[in-house]
């Protein structure tokens, strides 16, 4: 009998331990909320989720500088592509600013308060690949550019959500303004974006992109297409309007709002269309999308710009989709030639 109670003792007295140490490990993370603490929990607990670690930790900030956080998504096998992005937009971020401890952290000054700074953190967000010569190829590239932010789970299309949430929570522990979320096949004016966001008057919980509309809403239920969606998550017809993924902007408090709604109902099964999940949840925190599209944005597809004279050019600050390296050069020195607003 002694030795039975014994057994239980030992048992309540491991569940307490293991107990304190989720505690520490959930008050180590930095500027959480108890809500994104609680998705965190819940998260973890999941099988292969990419919420559950990264292999790269982003760098907390500590500064009274406003801060914006740049996710540019990119598969881990699009070498080329991210080094396009660092010899073009990239780098009019980088060639007029200064780091701040490690490459992908700059600061510049503040274009709407001269009297302060403007901190930027840009990362390439990449999963694992199956294969041991892209890995390999990944770790060099982050050991020479200290820019990529590797999550913790195999690239599939079919986890873009969790990729995007996986990033949107990450900049939930971060001290900043606004988050932006960009593929690696658009191409982003730095300068004339941070000119759009300090000088606009803007919505407190502002989520803005190319909104999509018409037939591009509705839902399909054909169990064979890669972008499927079962009844039982959405019974509706039709998505809520939504940011197309390629681009879009979201504030630290539209952020917030939308990872609480996410945390209460969460992604039980892999959603196949990571934009559109955004705009639900978005619609369930009452936030409504702007549209940008044809006005600062232009996400129109690989030739986007070609017919465009230099003056029109000039209103936008992200064009693409499906850019190959060659236009992304090309849309690189037309803006070059402009004499546009630098940092």
């Amino acid at each position: 009998m002694m030795f039975f109670w014994l057994k239980k003792l030992i048992v309540v007295f491991s569940l307490f331990i293991a107990a304190v140490f989720l505690c520490e490990l959930l008050i180590s993370f930095p500027s959480t909320s108890s809500y994104t603490k609680k998705l965190f929990q819940g998260l973890s607990t999941r099988e292969n989720h990419p919420f559950r670690s990264t292999t790269d930790a982003i760098e907390v900030v500590q500064e009274p500088d406003e801060q914006l956080v740049i996710f540019i998504t990119s598969a881990p096998f699009q070498t080329e592509r991210r080094l396009s992005i660092r010899q073009t937009w990239l780098s009019l971020l980088v060639n007029n600013t200064i780091a701040r401890g490690r490459s992908s952290i700059r600061i510049i000054k503040n274009p709407s308060n001269s009297s302060n700074n403007l901190v930027i953190h840009y990362w390439f967000v990449c999963g694992h690949d199956t294969k041991v010569e892209v890995e390999s190829a990944v770790q060099n590239e982050s050991a020479v550019y200290g820019d990529i932010l590797r999550l913790n789970y195999t690239e599939t299309y079919s986890l873009l959500a969790f990729k995007t949430m996986s990033s949107l929570w990450l900049a939930s522990t971060m001290d900043v303004q606004f988050i932006v979320k960009v593929d690696d096949d658009v191409y982003l004016h730095v300068p004339k974006m941070i000119w759009w966001l300090k000088t606009s008057s803007l919505p407190e919980k502002l989520y803005a992109g190319a909104v999509q509309g018409g037939v591009e809403l509705k839902v399909v239920r054909d169990p064979t297409h890669k972008w499927f969606v079962s009844e039982q998550f959405l019974n509706d017809s039709w998505f809520p309007p939504y940011c197309n993924g390629p681009f879009y902007i979201l504030s630290k408090s539209a952020l917030l709002e939308l990872l609480k709604v996410s945390s209460n109902e969460g992604l039980s099964t892999p959603f196949p269309l990571e934009d559109a999940y955004i705009g639900i949840l978005a619609k369930r925190v009452g936030i409504t999308p702007l549209q940008l599209n044809g006005k600062h944005v232009l996400i129109a597809g690989p030739w986007v710009g070609i017919r465009l004279e230099d003056k029109k050019l000039n209103d936008f600050f992200a064009l693409g989709h499906g850019l190959s390296i060659e236009r992304m050069f090309k849309l690189h020195a037309r803006f070059a030639n402009m004499n546009l607003i630098q940092l």
